[in-house]
């Protein structure tokens, strides 16, 4: 049976992308979590620190997960404010679900990436996947690491990694 947490469930894409997951795989096999409860949310939410290991570890056996949608990011707009704080909350969330997911056998973690690996010099149409990466921002740098922490994880521990560059994404 999939059982799905999703981290940052409150973000962005988070907050679309947990109702369509509620739809097909049901309300009782999607766990939203966040920094902030969401009153308005209906089915299972866990106020959750995804920098917090053990507290991501104790949900993911709870609920029995099988696969994670991590969506917790400090994105480039704020991230640029505060360089350091963007890296250490975009990679220590990103190894926490990585090394839960190892150690708990978790299927399938799902991370979105960005365009904003590529940095300012890129082509702006027809950008080639294996186009260099040379990120501009500190969201952008924190996304060509978890990229490449994801391969390692990949191939070192045979973790199903999936992910997706996604271009400048609009919100309503």
């Amino acid at each position: 049976m999939t059982k799905i947490l999703i981290t940052g469930a409150s973000g962005q894409l988070g907050s679309v992308l947990t109702e369509k997951l509620k739809e097909k795989y049901g309300v009782n096999n999607v766990i939203a979590s966040d920094l902030l409860i969401n009153s308005s949310f209906n089915g299972f939410f866990e106020v959750l620190d995804a920098t917090d290991f053990d507290a991501l570890k104790e949900i993911v056996l709870k609920y029995q997960i099988t696969q994670i949608y991590h969506l917790v990011a400090i994105l480039s707009a704020n991230g640029e404010k505060f360089p350091l704080n963007t890296w250490d909350i975009n990679m220590k969330s990103f190894f926490n679900v990585l090394e839960v997911s190892r150690l708990t056998k978790v299927d399938k973690v799902f991370f979105p990436s960005s365009i904003a690996v590529f940095g300012n010099d890129a082509p702006k149409t027809q950008t080639p996947q294996d186009y260099v990466l040379a990120p501009s921002t500190g969201y952008g740098i924190s996304k060509v690491a978890g990229e490449n922490w994801a391969k390692y994880y990949h191939e070192r521990f045979g973790l199903d990694i999936r992910s997706i560059r996604y271009p400048g994404v609009i919100g309503h």
